[in-house]
């Protein structure tokens, strides 16, 4: 595995935490606001 490969595959990581991130905090915020609502 060459430098390129490690850093494509560094990059694809990256980009999976972050949608992972970003779906977490979507669901955090409508579980906040679910719970304002019912609240």
């Amino acid at each position: 595995m060459n430098d390129r490969q490690k850093r494509e595959l560094a990059a694809q990581l990256a980009g999976l935490a972050f949608g992972a991130f970003m779906v977490l905090g979507m669901a955090w915020g409508v579980a906040r606001v679910a719970r304002v609502l019912v609240g």
